[in-house]
């Protein structure tokens, strides 16, 4: 993606789009230890932003692995 887009964009988006789905996991988390029943229902939302999470780091990572 850096190559195609350039290192500091993708940066700003991945760093911008981390920081959401933080805000996001955060509020997950304290609507699942309020809920009295059923909180599986909270899992799938839960997994999607984890998921979005890794791919950022991940591609923040790799990035920086090549530019060494």
């Amino acid at each position: 993606m850096s190559d195609k887009w350039g290192g500091a964009r993708v940066t700003h988006y991945h760093t911008v789009l981390m920081t959401a789905v933080t805000i996001g996991l955060g509020v997950i988390v304290k609507y699942a230890r309020e809920a009295e029943e059923n909180r599986i229902r909270f899992f799938p939302p839960f997994m999607v932003c984890f998921m979005i999470l890794f791919y950022c780091t991940g591609e923040s990572c790799s990035r920086d692995v090549t530019a060494m």
